[in-house]
């Protein structure tokens, strides 16, 4: 258990990926563990899917084709997210 006192009973919370613990009756809290993302994913995709993404935004770069659709699609985007 590391750090942590035998015996005494904790309260686990957790901050996004980070989990702590802290002795009831305390403020004072320290990092236990980590979440393990098996699927690794970045910005709650998969890795290969965000992969793919940056592959044809780089792409888009090159071919004047792509780079027309692409902006197409940042136009459609800006037109339907919320108001900021």
């Amino acid at each position: 258990m590391g750090s942590l006192k035998p015996d005494a009973t904790y309260i686990y919370e957790r901050n996004g990926p980070v989990i702590y613990a802290r002795e009831f009756g305390t403020t004072e809290r320290r990092v236990v563990g980590y979440d393990v993302d098996l699927e690794n994913k970045i910005f709650g995709m998969p890795q290969s899917r965000v992969a793919r993404i940056l592959a044809i935004y780089q792409m888009a770069n090159q071919d004047p084709g792509m780079k027309e659709l692409w902006n197409q699609l940042e136009v459609m985007y800006n037109l339907k997210k919320p108001d900021e």
